[in-house]
């Protein structure tokens, strides 16, 4: 097995806010493809949203013009992440502007 020792990115995901509805929408290209790290959500938009990564629950909260970073490697456990699969929903009102997905996680180099 070769060691994991290269950091690699995410498709970057995005989302309009103009079509916020209320309702948790997956973002376009909103599903982790790896097993991640490390997320950063940034909201370029006039309006908070919020955030679900099970498309049901509101998990945090995005200001406008703010960023949500979670970074697991300072956890007590190192091999805690968010797991492979899992979706970046987003709910909200309708502003301008656009929502930013990136995801980062260890691939063998």
């Amino acid at each position: 097995m070769s060691k994991k020792n290269a950091v690699k990115n995410l498709e970057l995901g995005f989302f309009n806010v103009a079509s916020l509805t209320g309702t948790p929408t997956l973002m376009v290209n909103g599903f982790m493809t790896e097993s991640c790290f490390a997320i950063r959500i940034s909201n370029d938009s006039n309006v908070a949203v919020q955030i679900s990564y099970d498309g049901v629950t509101a998990h945090d909260v995005v200001l406008a013009q703010g960023v949500l970073f979670i970074n697991l490697l300072n956890s007590a456990d190192r091999d805690v992440n968010f797991a492979k699969g899992a979706g970046i929903y987003v709910s909200g009102t309708a502003g301008t502007g656009f929502i930013y997905f990136g995801g980062y996680y260890l691939a063998s180099n």
